[in-house]
């Protein structure tokens, strides 16, 4: 989890268009979206949700 929100904080430093998440508001679906995304382009992605939660992790 500490390394999704890491993730996130480099990109909002990176683009003066994102922005930090919300007080009160806080979910890592979005986080997790992306980071599956890119793995997908990638070509990384895992055949398994089990598999692909794993290597979030």
């Amino acid at each position: 989890m500490l390394a999704l929100l890491e993730t996130h904080a480099e990109r909002v430093i990176r683009s003066p268009d994102a922005k930090l998440i919300a007080p009160g508001k806080i979910s890592l679906m979005p986080l997790v979206r992306g980071k599956m995304r890119h793995r997908a382009e990638v070509e990384e992605l895992l055949p398994t949700l089990k598999e692909e939660s794993a290597a979030l992790e």
